[in-house]
């Protein structure tokens, strides 16, 4: 099996981070991370905050369910509207619709979302917000190559899955003695008339020879007796 990583390495990422908010000029921003290994793709952003003259406020995202109370503490500062906000697919999706619910996903709201995963979300419902949301992504689905690439991964895997199976099903059929149809296919109960009749025959013969063996142990034994 061979495995193969797409995931950008935190200090690229790191980098990208920190030209993105250089690109859009932000001199005043807050960056919400989840936990502290999200300090390590921040990096970037924060020697903005240390050498580039940038005022970068780093505050954790609490614990729990309900980000309401952090957000409005957050989202409703006037002179705070540009936001990083590092923290996994899930909790990123609550932080976009509890905003939404409290009225602080307006306009005047650009967020940077570090996960490589926001695409994967159903977004529709914060389209109509006219917040700027913005989360890098590897690869773009759309293009020629890339679903190029997905389709041979596709007939591939396929083909992995069947030769697998295949290979097991002989296995276990040699052990068995027996084999696995599918009993929606059409040759399925002629094949298991055919079986079933083998079998039959293969248990009557074996009694019968059974049988002739116990018969002709119970003449040959008294025989001996005689002899005895």
């Amino acid at each position: 099996m061979y495995l193969i990583n797409l995931a950008s390495h935190p200090e690229t990422l790191s980098c990208a981070l920190k030209d993105l908010v250089s690109i859009y000029g932000w001199t005043k921003y807050i960056v919400l991370y989840e936990n502290d290994d999200g300090l390590f793709r921040l990096q970037g952003v924060l020697q903005l905050s240390e050498v580039g003259g940038k005022a970068g406020y780093f505050m954790k995202i609490p614990s729990g369910d309900d980000y309401r109370p952090f957000l409005y503490e957050v989202l409703d500062e006037e002179i705070y509207a540009h936001f990083v906000i590092d923290c996994a697919p899930a909790i990123a999706y609550q932080i976009l619709k509890q905003a939404q619910q409290i009225g602080l996903l307006n306009s005047r709201i650009h967020i940077i979302f570090t996960t490589l995963d926001l695409a994967t979300l159903d977004l529709d419902d914060f389209k109509y917000s006219r917040a700027m949301i913005v989360a890098p992504r590897v690869v773009d689905p759309d293009r020629e190559e890339v679903k190029e690439v997905i389709r041979h991964w596709h007939e591939y895997a396929s083909s992995v899955d069947t030769d697998g199976e295949d290979s097991e099903n002989q296995s276990d059929n040699s052990k068995s003695g027996s084999s696995n149809y599918d009993s929606n296919s059409p040759n399925f109960y002629e094949r298991f008339d055919i079986e079933h009749l083998g079998r039959t025959r293969s248990r009557q013969s074996r009694r019968a020879k059974r049988s002739e063996e116990e018969i002709e142990g119970s003449v040959d034994e008294p025989a001996i007796l005689e002899q005895r």
